[in-house]
């Protein structure tokens, strides 16, 4: 008999456990649902959705087209709840790559909430560093051209142009590139800016370069010699010897024997630097620090 009382107890107090625990889940849950419900609700305000978009930095770029854009991609909502316009929630990742998208002379964008209610949009544009051009060079006819920025990205027609108006790239690629590609991986963009960067503090312009089917690069300059180099490889050591060469006393001294006509200077061998003069002399070489 005590034996039955006592198991009766036992269950009585579980099922109350059960209960209380049972409770204590619902009231949970409706304090989630509850604060969800909040949510939603306040998401919903329109005090605090984006309802003006303003754009500033566009030059080339129609800011009404980019306005447009955004217009479009805030417009709807998240699962049918949550506005794409709350400030809080709105698709700032997608909007960005949207306008990048569709301008691919825009570098950069940045998003600023001003307020609850107003979206700012800058743009920071492309600059040209250079143009690729479909025709060889010459000072004579008009090329067509493509503006590049400095990571040698493709992202606008140039106007047709005579002589020599910015950095120009030509020469050999297995496919013509395409707007919104790259005409070179980095690493060769970067060893034709180191080589630039080092005439320019020579005081010699470079003023195009051309793409070799031997994996090589031509660079010519505005005094009408040449340079040659590899694609790839460490570009110091072929700076160094440049450097070098250009500012040995034997240089100088032929060149001016010459009257500073230069045919090319070529740094594909190694050590060695080979140089030749405009006239029907052989090549010369040198090996730099010897």
């Amino acid at each position: 008999m005590k034996l039955a009382t006592n198991k009766a107890i036992l269950e009585k107090h579980h099922a109350l456990r059960r209960q209380r625990n049972l409770r204590r889940v619902l009231l949970l849950f409706g304090c989630i649902f509850a604060f969800l419900l909040v949510g939603v609700f306040t998401l919903r305000l329109p005090s605090l959705q984006l309802q003006t978009v303003e754009v500033v930095g566009a030059v080339t770029v129609p800011a009404a087209e980019v306005r447009a854009i955004a217009t479009k991609t805030l417009t709807g909502s998240y699962g049918y709840l949550i506005p794409r316009r709350s400030f809080l929630l709105y698709p700032a990742a997608e909007l960005r790559e949207q306008i990048m998208t569709n301008f691919l002379n825009v570098g950069r964008v940045s998003l600023t909430e001003v307020s609850p209610e107003r979206l700012l949009i800058t743009l920071e544009e492309r600059s040209p560093e250079g143009v690729w051009c479909e025709q060889e060079f010459t000072l004579a006819a008009p090329r067509h051209c493509y503006y590049m920025d400095g990571a040698g990205l493709l992202y606008d027609k140039a106007p047709e142009f005579f002589g020599p108006v910015y950095f120009e790239w030509y020469g050999f690629l297995k496919q013509p590139p395409q707007l919104g590609e790259s005409l070179l991986p980095a690493e060769d963009m970067a060893l034709v800016t180191v080589f630039r960067q080092e005439l320019l503090r020579l005081e010699i312009e470079p003023i195009a370069i051309t793409i070799r089917p031997d994996t090589s690069y031509e660079l010519m300059t505005s005094k009408g010699w040449r340079l040659y180099f590899e694609r790839g490889g460490d570009p110091e050591p072929l700076v160094t010897h440049l450097r070098a060469t250009l500012t040995s006393d034997v240089f100088t001294e032929r060149l001016t024997e010459r009257g500073n006509a230069l045919d090319y200077i070529d740094l594909r061998f190694g050590q060695k630097v080979f140089y030749k003069f405009k006239t029907h002399d052989a090549a010369t070489s040198t090996t730099p620090h010897e």
